[in-house]
């Protein structure tokens, strides 16, 4: 404990130093790392184009999530479709996301683990990809970190004064804004208000359930509105993507619907490929073209997550928030995507 205090202190003291140094690496690394091409898996390229055509109105983005085509459009409606421009955009909203990180968890997390993984946020390959990559994850990251922030501000504010939730009308819309935009940039972005939910209705905060979710759907109403009289489009935003998840095979629709056991399968088969290959690819512990997964790890995997959550929910309750938004956004994931997909 002794030595741990040490080094809280010593990060503490030193944070304005460290904060120039993870910003001073991301952007070294994103540097280095960046790439002026288009992939060869045509998402990113979708996006370019979606966003051209929403610029011109010609077309209202509905495969992916359509807030990142939307929010492309703005600078390609003033300056064309650049690539070049379009990829600093990335750069910057992913070394901002980093600052908002660190920000987000100043207050919650110990200094030094909120050092080091910021740290390793900072030069992490897996991460800094997408600062050079016109992919919705880098404005993802964006959003989550400042959704983060707003509602660690929430629940503080709450903390303060319980019964005056009108009070912080303010805080709860940007809240519920940032939440929203979040949904509307990638499906998985739902597991946010899902996860608030689930946190006040474990403290018995049910009023703070009806605000969480009015601030969201003050947004989220009027946006459909907008689509249905403006677009012609009936359906949420993420329709196309939300129909393929029940195919047995994303590519082939007549081969049939997954039924109850088929989710069953496709959550444990994700569970190998993203927990015993993917995770330690992110690390740096695998290489990148790593291909075999291990159920055993992935068995081991679970019972550690199981083990921390179960220490962490009892020993720190100021995180469990962290611990609802990991356990519903993994679920949402390994239900949702296509085991192909990889």
């Amino acid at each position: 404990m002794t030595i741990l205090k040490k080094t809280d202190d010593f990060f503490r003291n030193n944070e304005k130093i460290f904060i120039a140094i993870f910003i001073g690496l991301s952007f070294i690394f994103s540097l280095l790392l960046f790439d002026i091409k288009v992939s060869t898996g045509g998402d990113d390229s979708w996006y370019i184009l979606a966003a051209k055509k929403f610029a011109e109105g010609r077309n209202f983005p509905t495969w992916h999530g359509a807030f990142y085509p939307i929010f492309l459009s703005f600078f390609i409606s003033i300056f064309g479709v650049k690539l070049l421009l379009l990829k600093i955009i990335s750069f910057i909203l992913v070394i901002a996301h980093i600052i908002i990180f660190y920000y987000s968890f100043r207050k919650i997390i110990p200094p030094t683990i909120l050092f080091l993984t910021t740290i390793f946020i900072s030069i992490n390959s897996e991460i800094l990809y997408f600062a050079s990559q016109t992919y919705s994850e880098a404005l993802f990251l964006f959003l989550q970190s400042i959704s983060f922030y707003l509602f660690f501000v929430v629940i503080t504010k709450l903390k303060e004064k319980s019964n005056d939730l009108k009070k912080y009308w303010k805080q709860w819309l940007l809240l519920g804004f940032s939440i929203f935009l979040m949904s509307i940039t990638r499906n998985v972005g739902f597991a946010f208000i899902i996860s608030v939910v689930i946190y006040f209705a474990i403290n018995k905060q049910f009023k703070q359930i009806l605000y969480s979710i009015g601030s969201v759907a003050i947004f989220y109403i009027p946006f459909n509105l907008y689509k249905k009289f403006a677009w012609n489009i009936q359906s949420a935003g993420f329709k196309g993507q939300f129909d393929r998840m029940f195919w047995i095979d994303a590519y082939e629709k007549s081969l049939g619907y997954e039924d109850f056991s088929g989710f069953i399968t496709r959550f444990l088969e994700n569970s190998q490929l993203y927990l015993s290959k993917h995770f330690f690819i992110v690390l740096g512990l695998f290489d990148n073209n790593a291909t075999n997964t291990d159920s055993l790890l992935t068995t081991f995997m679970y019972i550690i997550f199981f083990i921390i959550a179960i220490i962490l929910f009892k020993k720190r309750k100021n995180i469990t928030f962290l611990l609802i938004y990991l356990a519903v956004a993994i679920s949402i994931t390994f239900v949702s995507q296509q085991t192909s997909w990889d």
